[in-house]
C-alpha cells in the first residue's frame, strides 16, 4: 500500500499545527520573538504598577518615578485621608488593563498593542502636565519597546517562516 507521506507530516507539525474540517493538519502561524518581546513590555508596566501601589501603601515618596499619570490625577482628586487606598484602587483596575492587554498582544492581537500604545501615551502626556519628566522619560522607553514589537509584527508575518512552518514543507 503507498503511503501519502500525511503521517509524517502529522508527527512533525503537532506541536504547531491544528487539525482542519478536511482532515489534514494546517500549520498555524507563530507569533515572531520580537512581537512577544514587545508585548512582555506590559507586563513591565503591570509590575511598576504593583511598585507604586507597594511604595504608596508604605508612604514612600519615590512613587512618582514608577507611577501612573492616572493615579497622579486621582491623587489630586482625593483627599488626604482616603488618597492611598483610592490610589491603589485605581491602580488595580489599570493594572488589570494592561494585563489583559499584554495577554493579547503576546498572542499577536495589533488590537491589544494599538489600544496599549494610545492608553500609555495619553498617561504619559498626563504625567507631562503635571511636570514629572521622570516618569515621562520611563514612559517614553517603554513606549519605543513597545512600538518596536508592534513594528515586528508586520515584517514577522511575512518574512521567514517559524521552525515548524519550515518542518513541515
Amino acid at each position: 500500500m503507498p503511503t501519502t507521506g500525511t503521517a509524517a507530516a502529522r508527527l512533525s507539525t503537532a506541536g504547531a499545527s491544528i487539525y482542519s474540517a478536511h482532515g489534514s493538519f494546517a500549520v498555524k502561524p507563530e507569533v515572531p520573538a520580537r512581537v512577544r518581546e514587545g508585548a512582555r513590555w506590559f507586563f513591565w508596566i503591570v509590575g511598576l504598577i504593583f511598585a507604586d501601589s507597594v511604595l504608596v501603601t508604605f508612604g514612600s515618596g519615590l512613587r512618582r518615578f514608577t507611577g501612573l499619570g492616572m493615579t497622579t490625577l486621582v491623587d489630586g482628586l482625593g483627599k488626604a485621608g482616603s488618597s492611598a487606598t483610592l490610589h491603589v484602587i485605581v491602580n488595580g483596575w489599570i493594572a488589570t488593563v494592561f494585563l489583559f492587554l499584554g495577554y493579547c498582544a503576546v498572542e499577536g492581537h495589533k488590537s491589544a498593542f494599538i489600544v496599549g500604545l494610545a492608553a500609555y501615551a495619553i498617561d504619559g502626556a498626563i504625567l507631562v502636565g503635571s511636570n514629572d519628566y521622570l516618569s515621562v522619560a520611563l514612559h517614553a522607553l517603554i513606549l519605543v519597546a513597545i512600538f518596536r514589537g508592534f513594528a515586528a509584527m508586520g515584517r514577522g508575518l511575512n518574512s521567514e517562516p517559524s521552525g515548524a512552518a519550515a518542518n513541515a514543507v
